[in-house]
Order: C-alpha cells, then structure tokens, then sequence
C-alpha cells in the first residue's frame, strides 16, 4: 500500500481542513514525519486506520473520540485517505457531523462511511452505509484487520527508538510486543506440551514392548512380530478345528435326537404289543364267554321248547282233569244217590275204586 494524500477536519489536533500529499515524499521513497510531542505525528497514523478500518492505531479511540475537542457543532470530522495497491488507487472517506433534533435543542450525531475505486471511468462507488460495510471491504482489500494493520504497517509511537537501540535480546522481545507474539508463544508452548506428552507416551510404549519382548522370549519387535503371526495361524487353525467340532457335534446332537426318538418308538410298539396281547387275551376270553352264551342260547332254546311241550302237556292235563271231575262229580252223584236208596255207605270203597282206575281225589 503506498499512501497519495490524507485529508484531516476537525480530526484530533488539526480542526481546520489539512492536506497532506504524500505524492512529493514518495518520490524520495523514505521520509521521516517529525514534530514536538503532541503536534499531531501519531493523529496522522490514526486517521489512516480510522478511513480504513474506523479505529485508531492499537485499538484504543473510536472516530467519536478523535473528534477535536474545540470544534463547533456545526463542523465537520472528516477523514479522506487516497491510496494505491498495486495499480489501483482507492478512496476511504470517513465522516462525523451533529444537528438538532427536530423541535429541540439536542443535537444528535450522524456519520458518513464510503470507499471509492477509480477507474476508466472515474470514481467508482465500492462501499457505502454503515461502518463495518467498508471495514470488511477494507479487510478483504488489505487482507489485514485493524490490529494486523497496527502490528504490521504501523510502529507505534516511542517503540522505534528503543529499537534501534536495543541489543538482540530486548530486540526480540520487542518485536514479540509490537507483533503481538503472545499468540505464537502459547502456541509453541502448546506444541511443547504436546510433544513431552508424546515422549511421556513413546517411553510407556517402549516400556510396554520390553516388558512383552521379555514376556515371550523375543529379542526384537521383529521377532515378537513373527510370533505373533505364528500363534495368529495357530488361532486359525484352532478356530477352524472348533468349528469342526461344532459341526461334530451338532451332527451327535441330530443322532442322539433320532435315538431318543426310535428308543421312544421302540418303548410305543413294546407298550402297544403288550396292549395288543391284553386285548388278545380279552379277545379270547370273550370269544369263550360267547361260545358259553351260544351253548346256554341253544340249551335256552331247547328247554323254551321242552317249556312249551310241558305247558302243552299240562293244558292237556288240566283239560283232561277238568273232565275227570266232571265225571267223578257224576259217579259220585249216582253213588251217593244210589247209597241212599240202599242205605248203604259205599264212600270208602267208592273212593278206593276211583282212584285205582284213574280218577283223582276229591279234596275233603
């Protein structure tokens, strides 16, 4: 960045319009700003950082601070930085400026934020409006933020000729201060802390491995290595033994299924053999039982038949009896009519005679 002119009003001690062309000090490429304390020297510093970035040169005053305390409230703070970057030349203008408030007598503040890009053309209009729209557009320029600006571009003040003449180690300490190393340190102590960790780790590792080299005899890593590898096909082969008897017995798990199942068949046909001669033996018995009752059926039959030939018989016999009284209450009739003509009693021989020829007895 090679600055051409920096415009200054009512900005810290210059309250009226200043100028600054850088253009007749850039042909001498080096040049020095000289002046009593307090003339202004830092305040042209701070108005570049503020046009750029809208803070002063370390951070510590805002625009509204820069502001010239004996300028009237009717004047303008206004900041105009003309610079190139390589072949392009920009325009940072930063602006402060106070009025009334309507219907009183308060007076409020209002700002004016622009960046301008020349070109073919004239001015282009880059960035506008609020602050932080030209403060990004000059980072993304610069590829700086205020600080880095600071560090980088600016030295500040009563730092230079200390360095000049420091020895190398207030140098160095120095430009840690002005570039604000503080960052890196910690970085660095960070990356040193890790490294002792890593050691710390490293040396546990290499503990561990002579306590396992010890462990299994191995002179080396190496060696342990091709061990390992050794009892790592030994745990393949193993593995795949394991298997097999996996298989092994899965199969005589299947066997033994099937033997329990036949010997429980084999129990099923004894228990229905057994079952089959019970009902065998009770096939039999009443198979016998059934002759029985054919034999008692047939000899039933014959004495229902020598029943009906007797119930005949005795039909016969009570008809036959019938008349036999019939004709004893004649004879006796007869008789007895006859023995009282006679005046004989012939009852005794009367009845003797009946019954032997036959006849049955009178009852009484």
């Amino acid at each position: 960045m090679r600055p051409i002119r920096l415009e200054l009003s009512a900005f810290g001690p210059y309250l009226e319009h200043t100028v600054i062309d850088f253009e007749k000090l850039n042909e001498a490429g080096l040049f020095l700003i000289t002046g009593q304390t307090g003339g202004g020297k830092t305040t042209l510093l701070d108005a570049m950082s503020i046009a750029l970035f809208y803070k002063s040169t370390g951070g510590r005053r805002t625009f509204q601070d820069m502001r010239c305390l004996a300028a009237a409230d009717s004047d303008r703070t206004e900041v105009v930085y003309h610079f190139a970057l390589g072949e392009d030349e920009y325009c940072f203008r930063r602006a402060l400026y106070r009025r009334k408030k309507r219907g009183s007598d308060d007076f409020i503040t209002e700002e004016e934020n622009e960046c301008k890009r020349r070109t073919a053309d004239g001015w282009a209009l880059a960035a506008s409006g609020a602050a932080r729209n030209v403060t990004g557009y000059a980072e993304n320029l610069l590829s700086l933020t205020a600080e880095q600006f600071s560090q980088v571009i600016v030295l500040p003040q009563g730092k230079f000729m200390q360095l000049l003449r420091a020895n190398s180690t207030e140098k160095a300490a120095i430009l840690k201060t002005l570039f604000s190393c503080e960052l890196w340190e910690r970085i660095a102590m960070k990356f040193m802390e890790r490294q002792k960790k890593l050691y710390a780790k490293r040396e546990t590792c290499e503990t561990k491995l002579k306590s396992l080299l010890e462990k299994h005899g191995a002179e080396t890593a190496e060696a342990l290595a091709v061990q390992t590898e050794a009892l790592r096909s030994e745990c393949a082969r193993t593995e795949k033994a394991l298997a097999a008897a996996k298989e092994a017995l899965t199969l005589a798990q299947k066997q033994y299924t099937r033997a329990l199942q036949f010997e429980q068949c084999q129990k099923a046909e004894t228990d229905a053999e057994a079952q089959l001669k019970t009902a065998e033996t009770r096939a039999a018995s009443a198979k016998a039982q059934y002759t029985r009752a054919e034999q008692n059926r047939a000899g039933l039959t014959k004495l229902t038949a020598e029943k009906d030939t007797l119930l005949k018989r005795s039909e016969q016999l009570r008809a036959e009896h019938r008349t036999n009284l019939g004709c004893r209450v004649v004879v006796e009739t007869w008789v007895t009519n006859c023995c009282e003509e006679h005046s004989i009693s012939i009852h005794t021989s009367l009845e003797g005679l009946l019954w032997g020829n036959g006849f049955p007895a009178r009852n009484g």
